[in-house]
C-alpha cells in the first residue's frame, strides 16, 4: 500500500513538472499593420492583359511578414479573317503566390504564373440546318512560368507593384488600394 500511495505522488510530481514546462509565456503582438491589397493590374504582353489581384497580408502573429495573393488577366479578344472564315484570339492568365514584407510598407512578391492563349476559328465544313449555329473549333495553347516583384503600400491607402513574368516575357504593373 505504501508502494502504491508513492507511485501516486511520484507520478502526480511528475505530471505537475511537465505542465509547468508546458506554459509559453504571453508574447506581445507585433505592431505590423495588417491589410488586404485589392489592384487593378496590367501586363506588358505581346496582347496586353487587364485583370484584378488579392494580395492579403497574413494575419496569423507567428507568421506577420507573410501573405499571399491570387490574380486573374485577360486580354481583349481579337477577331480577324483567315480564308474568309472568322477566327477570335485572346490570352488569359491566373497568378498565385507568396510575398514576404521587409518593412511596414516594402514587400517582395514570387509565385506561378498558368498563361493562356485561345485561338477559335469556325471550322469549313458547317451543317446544313437552318437555325443551327456555327461549329467553332478552339486550340488552347497552355504553358507554366514563374514571376517576381517587389510592392509597396503607401501610408494613405494606395498600393502600388512592379513585377516580371517569365510566362508572358513582360512587366506587370499593379495599384491598387488597402
Amino acid at each position: 500500500m505504501k508502494q502504491v500511495a508513492l507511485l501516486c505522488a511520484g507520478l502526480t510530481l511528475v505530471a505537475s513538472a511537465s505542465v509547468q514546462a508546458n506554459i509559453q509565456p504571453v508574447q506581445a503582438q507585433p505592431e505590423r499593420p495588417q491589410f488586404v491589397a485589392l489592384m487593378a493590374d496590367y501586363v506588358h504582353a505581346d496582347t496586353p492583359m487587364y485583370g484584378i489581384t488579392i494580395a492579403p497580408h497574413h494575419y496569423d502573429w507567428d507568421y506577420a511578414n507573410w501573405g499571399y495573393y491570387l490574380g486573374y488577366a485577360q486580354s481583349k479578344r481579337r477577331k480577324f479573317e483567315v480564308n474568309d472564315l472568322p477566327h477570335e484570339e485572346y490570352n488569359r492568365q491566373t497568378r498565385f503566390g507568396l510575398s514576404y514584407s521587409l518593412s511596414d510598407s516594402f514587400s517582395l512578391y514570387g509565385g506561378a504564373v498558368y498563361f493562356q492563349n485561345v485561338n477559335r476559328n469556325m471550322a469549313e465544313v458547317q451543317p446544313m440546318i437552318e437555325g443551327q449555329d456555327p461549329i467553332w473549333d478552339e486550340r488552347t495553347n497552355n504553358r507554366w512560368g514563374a514571376e517576381a516583384g517587389v510592392r509597396y503600400a503607401f501610408p494613405f491607402g494606395l498600393v502600388l507593384g512592379l513585377g516580371y513574368s517569365s510566362a508572358t516575357k513582360g512587366a506587370l504593373l499593379s495599384i491598387g488600394m488597402h
